[in-house]
């Protein structure tokens, strides 16, 4: 009798570890339902076959594996995409700094030739009398001579 309260022992055993099992799979397929089936990278919901079979829980595990593969290379695929985005922002940053500066440089260029125009530019005086008489000879003596030719 005692190798019959043995047998009982380990079945009690056996039937306690299928509940823990049975449990944990309930559990994990009531979490799976529970997740958001329509993500970017358009995850399909697992067919319900696969949890009608015998070894539903084993094929929704490798589904779940495979799901979650997908979302690791999406998720790897916009880390990249966000480091590109970072690289095409500080090199735009850095080019509009430049920009900046050389413009700046032009700017002040401007201004400073245009100062140096106003200091160059002679203001007209009023004609001196005698002198217009003067250049009004010149000017007749220039074309008698050059009438002479």
């Amino acid at each position: 009798m005692a190798l019959g309260n043995q047998e009982l022992l380990e079945f009690v055993q056996r039937f306690r570890n299928l509940q823990i099992q049975r449990d944990s799979s309930d559990a994990l397929i009531k979490a799976c339902s529970s997740l958001p089936w329509n993500t970017p990278s358009s995850v399909s919901p697992p067919p319900a076959e696969l949890l009608l079979t015998e070894n539903g829980v084993q094929d929704l595990l490798i589904y779940c594996e495979g799901v979650e593969t997908d979302l690791r290379n999406e998720n790897s695929r916009l880390a990249a995409q966000l480091n590109d985005a970072q690289l095409d922002l500080a090199d735009a940053t850095k080019s509009r700094r430049e920009l900046q500066q050389r413009l700046q440089t032009a700017e002040a260029r401007i201004g400073y030739i245009s100062h140096d125009n106003d200091l160059l530019k002679v203001t007209p005086r009023a004609p001196c009398p005698s002198r217009a008489a003067g250049n009004r000879a010149e000017t007749r003596r220039t074309a008698t001579f050059m009438s002479s030719f």
